[in-house]
């Protein structure tokens, strides 16, 4: 969340159905992604989506 907020994507609740399921928005850049749990440690495949949703967004890490 942090990470995202730095760069200006901005967090929305996919709805009150989705359970733990976020979404990031960032212009027409969308990455949807499951919270975490029971620990805030992000799955390898989390951070590969992340990182292709940054790229999409012209980030480069």
């Amino acid at each position: 969340k942090i990470l995202m907020n730095h760069f200006n994507f901005k967090l929305t609740n996919k709805g009150r159905s989705n359970g733990s399921r976020v979404q990031f928005q960032r212009g027409d850049v969308k990455i949807d992604l499951h919270k975490p749990h029971p620990r805030n440690t992000l799955k390898a495949y989390q951070i590969r989506d992340l990182k292709e949703g940054l790229k999409k967004a012209g980030i480069r890490l």
